[in-house]
């Protein structure tokens, strides 16, 4: 605040309520400036302030008031759990509930700084689905409580790895019609390691395209080659297929979905019969 003409002193009154009957503050000052910490009280509170000169015994008119709103406390992170691994590209993200906010702000970045926000969202709830960019990387989050008057403290930050891609299949190619039963085929697919270690492959072949479990005719999680040799042993019938790859017990989502169809049965030759004699010039075949 300004003086117009030096007083004494100042008289300071800090306020829960704009008539100034439940004080926090009220305070004879000798200047004009007047630290304050309104976090010790309360978050989301509106405060009212005034001063009031001293001239000798003589009090001024008291300054207009003013106010002024803390901001809101700092949620907590749930999940993604702090320093969790293997955490879908598509994930739900929670925190706790901030009293008496309406929204929140949700901020990931891949740097710890958040020199770069990579996803900046909002939410009226305590979660939020969000798609992450990449695959195998470290990434750091952050909640705040905020509405169109007032914003909160951030969380703690919290870091977090996502999975592994998923394999890519590559033949037979999707659809592939007239495979032949009874005989094998070989099923490959690829996938990028993201380094040395070793990983295993679970591949399943199902009879619906939703793998339903009395469907499901082939679930072999043991495999270490991009490669698997299957023989059909039905006629017209479409296989479908799929794989994940399993990483240092990270597990990746599911491949995409691929099928191809066995051939249809040979008919059986009924008439005329094989080798038939004195058969009519025009026969019903």
């Amino acid at each position: 605040w300004t003086k117009v003409v030096q007083p004494d002193s100042f008289k300071l009154q800090i306020a829960a309520d704009e008539n100034f009957t439940v004080l926090f503050e009220d305070i004879f000052l000798a200047d004009t400036f007047y630290n304050v910490n309104p976090l010790i009280t309360a978050y989301n509170q509106n405060y009212y302030w005034r001063v009031q000169g001293n001239y000798n015994t003589c009090p001024s008119n008291w300054s207009e008031v003013r106010t002024f709103k803390t901001e809101f406390d700092a949620s907590v992170l749930l999940t993604p759990t702090a320093l969790e691994e293997c955490v879908p590209l598509s994930n739900n993200f929670s925190w706790t509930a901030v009293v008496g906010a309406v929204g929140y702000r949700i901020q990931v970045s891949d740097t710890i700084s958040f020199t770069r926000i990579l996803l900046n969202d909002t939410s009226n709830t305590t979660n939020k689905q969000l798609t992450l960019p990449s695959y195998f990387k470290t990434y750091y989050w952050r909640v705040r409580a905020e509405d169109s008057t007032n914003t909160g403290l951030w969380a703690a930050i919290g870091q977090f790895k996502t999975t592994i891609s998923p394999p890519l299949l590559s033949s037979p190619g999707n659809n592939t019609p007239s495979v032949v039963k009874d005989e094998a085929i070989g099923l490959n697919w690829s996938f990028g390691s993201p380094d040395n270690n070793p990983v295993i492959y679970r591949l399943q072949i199902a009879t619906s395209v939703d793998f339903t479990i009395g469907n499901i005719i082939l679930d072999d999680a043991t495999i270490d080659t991009t490669f698997y040799s299957f023989t059909p042993t039905t006629y017209s019938t479409t296989y479908y297929w799929r794989v994940l790859v399993n990483h240092l017990t990270c597990f990746s989502s599911w491949s995409s979905v691929w099928n191809f169809k066995t051939q249809f049965d040979e008919p059986t030759l009924i008439y005329p019969t094989n080798n038939m004699t004195c058969t009519p010039i025009e026969p019903t075949f």
